[in-house]
């Protein structure tokens, strides 16, 4: 009878850490979403920004020399 209820033990035991096992999987997972996630709005930002600059950098180079208008198509 206590063999049994050993048994049983061990494998609640079992099923549990198991069971805490895909949890932290599933946790772990989550973290590694989240962390991609965020990677890639930073990367969009500075996708943003760096066109941003470029765009603001060509409007003042018209404004300096607004007779090289054809030479701001070759920046890049």
């Amino acid at each position: 009878m206590l063999e049994q209820h050993e048994d049983q033990a061990q494998s609640m035991k079992s099923s549990l850490s198991a069971e805490s096992r895909v949890e932290l999987k599933c946790r772990v997972e989550v973290q590694n979403a989240q962390v991609q996630n965020q990677r890639t709005r930073v990367v969009i930002e500075c996708e943003a920004i760096a066109s941003w600059i470029k765009a603001l950098w060509q409007y003042s180079a018209m404004k300096k020399h607004p007779a090289d208008k054809n030479q701001l198509g070759k920046i890049s």
